[in-house]
């Protein structure tokens, strides 16, 4: 099978666990909470214990086992109820994946960022 997405993984209590923060993983995250992903960097650079990042590392966590072929052994509930110090383990996941993205696709994903919508109302 030819693999479009990068599988990293995130140790917690000495399991390995798959996670992809690929295309798939953030429309998902987008769809559900009508945040970009550039905004939620954004609020993460102002303050890392930001509790909407939990459905961009859950997205993440099923795309990790999906291409990996491997099933969940948890719940979204498990992962909403993480401790801070795991937490930053998949933040730390996020930024990695983040830096490895090359400048010009920075710059795009921070442009995506710094649309605003306009809406002319009728007078």
């Amino acid at each position: 099978m030819l693999a479009f997405s990068r599988v990293s993984t995130v140790e917690v209590s000495s399991v390995k666990l798959p996670i992809s923060f690929n295309m798939k993983a953030i429309a998902e995250f987008e769809k559900e909470t009508g945040s970009q992903l550039f905004d939620l960097l954004n609020r993460l650079g102002k303050s890392a214990f930001d509790s909407s990042i939990i459905p961009l590392i859950w997205a993440a966590l099923e795309e990790g086992h999906r291409i990996d072929n491997k099933e969940m052994d948890f719940t979204r509930e498990d992962v909403e109820a993480m401790d801070l110090d795991i937490l930053m383990l998949f933040i730390g996941a996020l930024t990695e994946s983040v830096e490895r993205m090359n400048p010009s696709e920075k710059k795009q994903l921070a442009a995506t960022g710094n649309k605003k919508k306009v809406s002319l109302a009728k007078a």
